[in-house]
């Protein structure tokens, strides 16, 4: 009896011990993530992450950042208006258990890299407010789990896929307003049936409004105004659409 519980104490201490190398490794991946990210800042000496964004430090206790109590791994990055003039690198790509990036409101420019799809647990995307450029990663629109995704007020071009709800099918929110997006609306909108935020305005959007877009139930905000866009789509309400083109 005495040398069965000493066997299965033995295995317990060695099912911690590789648990605890497993987390120390994972949270090790996160830190190293972030740091690569503000390796990318142009910060002086008295801005908040520059001591704050440290390796003396656990990375659960960084400023924006936000820990699972089960994992502890980084759950939520949340740094907008916090004045970061710099890029956003592909190591973000490497927070896998992320769920919500809110970098809004600050200085970030140069493109979106595609790796950003690799966040398969995200649900918030926030870049609202920088100097973005080129298009957005097609790898993005196929992140099942998304349900916002904020781009507004940046300098994005390119088109949306016309298949965008493919695989957002719990996307509520779809915030591009302010960028150089050209292209047709995308027909498939009608099949992201939670969508009840999309706003498109002031873009280079041409053609026609789809009609599909009626039938989206939950539909609340709809702004389109401010492209090259023809509304001939029949039976519209007028106080609800009426000042989609202006």
């Amino acid at each position: 009896m005495e040398r069965a519980y000493s066997f299965f104490l033995s295995v317990l201490v060695l099912q911690l011990y590789f648990l605890e190398t497993c987390i120390s490794k994972n949270i090790n991946t996160d830190q190293s993530a972030l740091l690569a990210f503000k390796t990318s800042f142009t910060l002086n000496s008295s801005h908040p992450l520059t001591q704050n964004w440290s390796s003396q430090a656990s990375v659960c206790h960084w400023i924006g950042v936000t820990c699972g109590t089960r994992h502890r791994r980084v759950r939520a990055l949340n740094i907008s208006n916090m004045d970061i003039l710099g890029t956003i690198p592909p190591h973000l790509g490497n927070l896998s258990f992320l769920v919500s990036l809110d970098v809004s409101r600050n200085h970030l420019h140069g493109e979106i890299p595609k790796d950003i799809g690799n966040l398969r647990n995200l649900k918030e995307l926030v870049f609202v407010n920088n100097h973005l450029t080129g298009s957005i990663p097609f790898s993005i629109f196929n992140i099942s789990s998304l349900e916002t995704l904020a781009l507004t007020y940046n300098e994005l071009s390119g088109s949306l896929p016309v298949d965008i709800c493919h695989r957002l099918q719990r996307i509520k929110i779809i915030s591009i307003i302010s960028n150089r997006l050209s292209g047709h609306i995308p027909t498939g909108l009608s099949k992201c049936t939670d969508l009840y935020d999309l706003s498109l305005s002031y873009n280079s959007f041409e053609g026609t409004i789809p009609p599909e877009i009626v039938n989206l139930e939950r539909l609340e905000f709809l702004n389109l105004g401010g492209n090259n866009l023809q509304d001939n789509c029949p039976g519209r309400r007028n106080d609800t659409y009426g000042a989609i083109l202006s």
